[in-house]
């Protein structure tokens, strides 16, 4: 077994050649925890990126194996820029870009800094992630952006940022298939309705209760069925999937819930 380390600002960032690696943002969270302990099952070594969640950082990476768990606050670019270099001689199947935010910038409440901060988090990071390290990703990988139902379906009350920045990372998914397509790098997204997660805590169990009467489905979703849909566009079972948006929404996109 072959393992090939570099020191940087965040230590020994090692990788070991006999195993395929990922990238995958926001891994401390909701879907994040999901995708990589979806990932890593499937035998994938996992570097994740987290920022605030600490202790769930140090709990997955003591609980999993192959699962090196690095501090990146996406906010930063400065951080993001660190997170390239440090990860530059590692080489990656797929990059996950999972993290997002969502702030209450409506338009009674808007301002410059929390759409700022939107658009950094959940388009400029991812781009700059791909950017940094495309060229260390083989060909025949791949490259999954989680977006938003509500970036190409709908429009947001609760947040003017959440909605443009996701249906910006929709269309910029299809921009980088394109520029990619000579290093046979696919380039694909998913667009889940409500996931039940900590993110869906600031909503009502009356919203909840009405999302899930309006869902074909029955309930929002769970954090796991968006993992096993970043799961199939990474496999080799989507290679002739590329630029696209996948939804999962639970058929809530289907029916106006009217009757």
């Amino acid at each position: 077994m072959l393992s090939f380390c570099q020191f940087e600002a965040w230590g020994t960032v090692c990788y070991d050649e006999t195993m395929k690696n990922i990238l995958v943002t926001g891994a401390a969270r909701g879907i994040g925890i999901s995708v990589v302990k979806q990932l890593q099952a499937e035998g994938y070594k996992i570097y994740g990126l987290y920022n605030s969640s600490e202790d769930n950082a140090k709990e997955i990476q003591t609980e999993l194996e192959n699962v090196e768990m690095l501090h990146c606050d996406l906010a930063e670019p400065d951080n993001v820029e660190q997170a390239v270099q440090s990860l530059k001689s590692v080489p990656f199947c797929a990059i996950v870009n999972v993290a997002g935010v969502a702030m209450g910038d409506n338009v009674p409440n808007f301002n410059d800094r929390d759409w700022a901060t939107t658009f950094q988090i959940n388009l400029v990071a991812p781009l700059k992630l791909v950017l940094g390290l495309h060229e260390n990703i083989e060909a025949g990988g791949s490259v999954v952006n989680v977006g938003s139902t509500y970036g190409v379906l709908w429009g947001m009350d609760m947040s003017l940022s959440y909605g443009a920045s996701k249906a910006a990372l929709s269309n910029l998914t299809k921009s980088l298939a394109v520029q990619l397509r000579e290093q046979k790098i696919r380039v694909n997204a998913v667009a889940p309705s409500i996931v039940d997660t900590d993110m869906t805590s600031q909503d009502t169990p009356d919203m909840l209760g009405e999302v899930s009467r309006r869902t074909p489905a029955g309930r929002i979703a769970r954090p796991e069925e968006i993992a096993n849909a970043v799961s199939f566009l990474i496999s080799d079972k989507a290679s002739y999937i590329n630029a696209h948006t996948l939804v999962v929404d639970g058929g809530y996109s289907a029916w106006d819930g009217t009757y």
